[in-house]
């Protein structure tokens, strides 16, 4: 079976309505004490621009920074199933209503066709079941928000994620959904995404 990555289909859907992922480009360095120019006010005022305050976590989120080679389910369709295990992930800066996270996670498959073409029974977690993964890691990036909520995976563009009740969820954008929902909720359920975005309160309708 030809291998797939999880998030292929997700972005080539949504590609049209990415938005470029906001700029984390380092602030000055600060001017030294004494520096022909600098005053001790001035000083202070590029140590402040220096110094980025921690990112504060909104009550409505609660990152998978713990994740520690965690695996979890995306969606299992026409024989085969994606996973993702989830090698590190962080907090990395402030996102208008939400947080920016960014880390890496391996992509895999399995396949659960059967001899006899039934209909395949797909498993509810990763214990005994075969996985090929990707052979390296991707870059992954969350915009964890109420009201534009996003990811980006390698070098794809960032996709904006539609997260509305009265909305159905393609199923080409369902992995990336679960995913977004792992990584913004801590949520390792596999029930349906659209339960999710209902007990989390989302109401974001497609642009």
């Amino acid at each position: 079976m030809e291998k797939t990555s999880w998030v292929i289909a997700a972005v080539a859907l949504a590609v049209a309505g990415c938005n470029a992922g906001p700029d984390m480009d380092p602030g000055a360095p600060a001017a030294e004490a004494g520096e022909a120019g600098s005053t001790p006010e001035t000083a202070g005022q590029s140590q402040a621009a220096e110094t980025k305050p921690e990112a504060a976590v909104p009550d409505d989120f609660k990152p998978f920074v713990d994740a520690g080679g965690s695996i979890t389910q995306g969606r299992c369709h026409m024989d085969a199933c994606s996973w993702m295990k989830w090698e590190k992930l962080e907090v990395v800066g402030d996102s208008g209503d939400g947080v920016e996270l960014a880390g890496s996670v391996l992509g895999g498959v399995s396949d659960h066709s059967r001899e006899d073409r039934g209909l395949p029974d797909y498993p509810d977690s990763a214990d005994d079941v075969a996985i090929e993964w990707d052979p390296v890691p991707s870059a992954v990036s969350y915009w964890c928000s109420k009201t534009q909520p996003g990811m980006k995976w390698g070098d794809e563009p960032r996709v904006a994620l539609a997260l509305d009740p009265e909305s159905f969820v393609p199923g080409a954008m369902e992995s990336a959904v679960r995913s977004y929902f792992v990584a913004c909720h801590s949520d390792l359920s596999t029930g349906p995404v659209d339960d999710a975005i209902v007990k989390y309160g989302y109401r974001v309708a497609g642009r």
